[in-house]
């Protein structure tokens, strides 16, 4: 338990700084960019906006229910040092990762908007399948659940940049045999 909250304490402190450099990064671009910002939407609407991606992530939405939410250059920041394009991202979606976890779900449960950003709150469950999980031994048929944190910038009415942390270590360690 002691883990989990430390764990849960890093992910926090790693969002807010993340946060905090995201803003600095979009001010100064707002202040060389004549690009209008659109007023806060709705929830409802950021939900509406982002959902179709979620959907793609378990297989219940196709690639063209995606893109006209997001900016034909959209970046996805995975980690510090790189991103990948929308077709980088849809081919590892679609390859490697479908078939390692041929279940795998992710559902929103929670979402936060303001007028340059959605952040989501997401939950992924799946049962990877072989041998090992991300190179570690696992136990054939057990499930994983984990949350994952993402932040889309957005830039008029779509989505520009998706800046994401998922708990994959958490899954490891429920799936693995040791």
């Amino acid at each position: 338990m002691k883990n989990t909250v430390l764990k849960m304490l890093f992910v926090v402190t790693c969002l807010l700084s993340c946060q905090e450099k995201i803003k600095e990064a979009t001010n100064a671009t707002n202040e060389t960019n004549t690009t209008p910002k659109i007023k806060t939407m709705t929830k409802e609407d950021a939900i509406k906006l982002v959902k179709p991606f979620y959907d793609f992530l378990g297989g219940d939405a196709t690639v063209e229910e995606v893109q006209p939410s997001y900016h034909d250059d959209w970046k996805s920041f995975y980690d510090n040092s790189g991103a990948r394009t929308m077709e980088e991202t849809v081919g590892f979606v679609s390859g490697p990762l479908a078939e390692m976890i041929p279940d795998l779900k992710w559902k929103i449960m929670e979402v936060y908007v303001n007028e340059e950003s959605i952040v989501v709150r997401g939950e992924a469950t799946g049962t990877p399948v072989g041998a090992s999980f991300m190179g570690t031994p696992i136990t054939g048929g057990k499930s994983f659940k984990f949350m994952s944190i993402d932040i889309h910038e957005l830039e008029g009415e779509k989505i520009k940049r998706t800046y994401h942390i998922e708990d994959w270590l958490s899954a490891i360690q429920q799936v693995s045999t040791n």
